[in-house]
């Protein structure tokens, strides 16, 4: 049977990639809808102060989704070595874990995680 607190470890870190993706795809939306709204806002003639307090939400927006990224390979790289980490430990626990449900879902995960980095766009 695998150990616990490995399975622990790793579904742990898997949930925080899995999150800070879900993080990003949150933000990238709102800063898409700020933009239209601040859009609207212009071409409509709103006022000036209002057209200022949406340009500072969307530049907020961006410059927390400039963090994303950085945030999503270090959650990569965490689980990364987490997963090296126990297989360089090896020994007779190594086939069990390889085997649970978490360690599939990580290395699916990490699989997923790589290309959406590849995808995003700074």
């Amino acid at each position: 049977m695998a150990d616990v607190k490995q399975v622990r470890q790793i579904k742990i870190k898997t949930g925080s990639l899995k999150r800070n993706m879900k993080d990003y795809t949150s933000y990238k939306n709102e800063e898409q809808s700020l933009q239209e709204k601040l859009s609207l806002m212009q071409t409509e003639g709103k006022d000036e102060h209002d057209i200022r307090k949406m340009q500072e939400q969307v530049q907020e927006t961006s410059e927390t989704l400039a963090t994303c990224k950085p945030r999503i390979e270090n959650a990569i790289d965490d689980l990364e070595s987490c997963i090296a980490t126990f297989t360089e430990q090896g020994g007779e626990s190594l086939a069990p874990l390889k085997e649970t449900e978490e360690w599939q879902q990580a290395e699916a995960v990490i699989t997923e995680a790589k290309a959406f980095v590849e995808a995003i766009e700074i």
